[in-house]
């Protein structure tokens, strides 16, 4: 990520394949999110379902 830092300044996003980019406003909040806290605090049964077909999850 880092070594994208001027793309984010110049185009205000980096992008990381051909249709896939995120924007400053997504980068700011990711950072703010402590994923296991928040799955912690999830008392409700939950089913969490993530394909294979995304070509950036292997």
């Amino acid at each position: 990520m880092l070594q994208r830092g001027g793309e984010l300044n110049e185009t205000g996003a980096t992008r990381f394949t051909a249709t896939l980019k995120h924007d400053r406003p997504l980068l700011n909040e990711v950072f703010w999110l402590n994923l296991i806290e928040v799955l912690a605090e999830i008392t409700a049964p939950t089913l969490i379902v993530h394909g294979k077909a995304d070509s950036l999850v292997t």
